[in-house]
């Protein structure tokens, strides 16, 4: 959860995620989504297109 909080809000922690800012639609939205319990988890990946 500490990427999250870091890269979002900026933030180590949190005790409350109700107390979160919403500055941004990105923060609005995952603030709800803590807030209803929704784990993240830390992904990587590789995206590959075809050219036409």
């Amino acid at each position: 959860m500490g990427d999250i909080l870091n890269f979002v809000y900026n933030l180590k922690s949190c005790e409350n995620y109700i107390e979160l800012p919403e500055n941004t639609s990105l923060q609005k939205n995952i603030k709800a989504e803590l807030i209803k319990g929704t784990i993240f988890n830390l992904g990587c990946g590789v995206r590959v297109c075809d050219k036409l």
